[in-house]
């Protein structure tokens, strides 16, 4: 760019996408386009609900892709279901909600996302996706993902938000409170992300529903913060305390 494109872009308002019911862009405070988004659990916390949950409400405002290694179509559909009920049927076809299941590298992902004119990409899971590259070791082609999503954000404008698994190393402690030297794989997670939001809760409550602890942990548009949710699983809901 030139200096006085340079000069245009210093005096231009910050560019954030208008995002209503979105739990994860209320911790985030807003999301921005090109920035990528983590959210990282151990299994069984909740992570894919609230993408999923958050995919389809935004959806009512811009498009979105969801994709996912993790699930299937009718995997998907019936969470849906139990989240919205049968209004889904009625609901659905006025969002713009995209999903894949079959994108399972970032260019494709790219693609996917470029053909439906999405905005905000969820992709669940990173450690689920390939590189498409050989690599020595499995942290290695990890850091190449996620160098790769980010470029992906960048490089079309999209918010990406992803979910990531964390180690077992938090499982160790006994509040369970994870770190972001917990993410699974390869730091380069951490170095990639514009936000990493890590939850957890306690494994030994059995009734729902269950409080869901989050922190973000890394926040380059600002303060670091903690916090609390209500997850209901059986009703894929997430109530913001």
């Amino acid at each position: 760019m030139t200096p006085a494109e340079l000069v245009e872009v210093l005096s231009a308002e910050r560019q954030r996408l208008e995002i209503p019911s979105s739990v994860i862009a209320g911790i985030t405070e807003g999301f921005e386009p090109g920035e990528m988004v983590v959210v990282a659990a151990r299994p069984g916390v909740g992570k894919t609900a609230l993408l999923l949950i958050d995919a389809y409400e935004i959806s009512a405002s811009v498009p979105v892709l969801f994709v996912s290694r993790e699930m299937s179509e009718w995997e998907i559909m019936q969470r849906l279901h139990r989240y919205a009920g049968n209004s889904i049927q009625e609901e659905l076809p006025k969002r713009q909600f995209f999903l894949s299941t079959t994108a399972r590298t970032p260019m494709q992902i790219a693609l996917a996302a470029r053909s439906v004119g999405a905005r905000v990409v969820f992709v669940d899971y990173l450690q689920r996706l390939e590189s498409g590259k050989r690599h020595v070791t499995r942290e290695q082609e990890i850091g190449d993902i996620s160098h790769a999503l980010k470029d992906v954000a960048l490089d079309n404008g999209f918010v990406v938000v992803v979910a990531a698994q964390l180690n077992r190393e938090s499982e160790k402690r006994e509040n369970r409170e994870p770190y972001l030297s917990d993410l699974r794989d390869s730091g380069r997670i951490e170095q990639d992300a514009n936000s990493v939001i890590l939850l957890w809760r306690n494994p030994f409550d059995e009734e729902e529903p269950f409080t869901v602890y989050w922190k973000l942990a890394k926040n380059r548009r600002g303060a670091l913060a903690r916090g609390e949710l209500t997850f209901v699983p059986s009703r894929m809901v997430f109530y913001v305390e």
